[in-house]
């Protein structure tokens, strides 16, 4: 078994390297939370687009296929056009889905940039999946690739009306422990709602 010559294995790079700039692209303009992905994911993602930017590659430079694309693709222009393609499927899109989702909304897991936007002692609304809220605020909060923990201190379990009046509000100890699979919602207390004080002694 003979092994792949340089020119081989640099066309093979090639081949995937638009692809995976173009997916670079798309997740800068793509207002997602998902900062990581697995170099599998990568590669996957790469390659799937890869394939229109090599199909419309062939299309234009009209090359007669993989075998004669070896010889052809170091040339300058060959080289500029497969970029060029990349950069195109790209932008184009990513800006197609930036419209779509919109600039407020987020895709994909957003608990790291909870964190970050609320910080440390921030007064929050908990709504679990259950149908239940809760009012406290940020003791700890943990964010890591398999874990994502939320504890409120002072935590109080709100009663409402149907009229989302609220009956009572019951203390429930000094703090809460919510995960990932716990939580529907959180909204931050603005000042408004806490008469301009902290809602809770810290």
């Amino acid at each position: 078994m003979s092994l792949p010559s340089l020119t081989g294995v640099l066309t093979v790079a090639f081949l995937v390297v638009p692809g995976f700039f173009s997916f670079l692209i798309v997740r800068n303009l793509v207002p997602s939370k998902r900062k990581k992905f697995s170099d599998y994911e990568t590669t996957i993602f790469s390659l799937i687009y890869a394939l229109p930017i090599l199909a419309t590659y062939f299309l234009i430079s009209k090359t007669g296929g993989l075998d004669s694309l070896t010889s052809e693709l170091f040339q300058v222009w060959n080289l500029a056009l497969l970029f060029g393609l990349a950069v195109f499927y790209g932008v184009v899109p990513g800006i197609i889905a930036k419209i779509v989702i919109g600039g407020n909304q987020v895709v994909g897991e957003c608990w790291d940039e909870f964190g970050k936007g609320l910080g440390d002692s921030a007064d929050i609304l908990v709504f679990t999946k259950d149908g239940r809220e809760y009012k406290g605020w940020i003791k700890l909060y943990d964010c890591t690739e398999d874990r994502y923990e939320l504890i409120i201190g002072d935590p109080e379990f709100i009663l409402r009306d149907d009229k989302w009046k609220v009956l009572q509000e019951i203390k429930m100890g000094s703090e809460m422990l919510f995960t990932q699979k716990d939580i529907l919602r959180i909204s931050k207390l603005e000042p408004s709602n806490t008469n301009g004080k902290k809602s809770f002694p810290r």
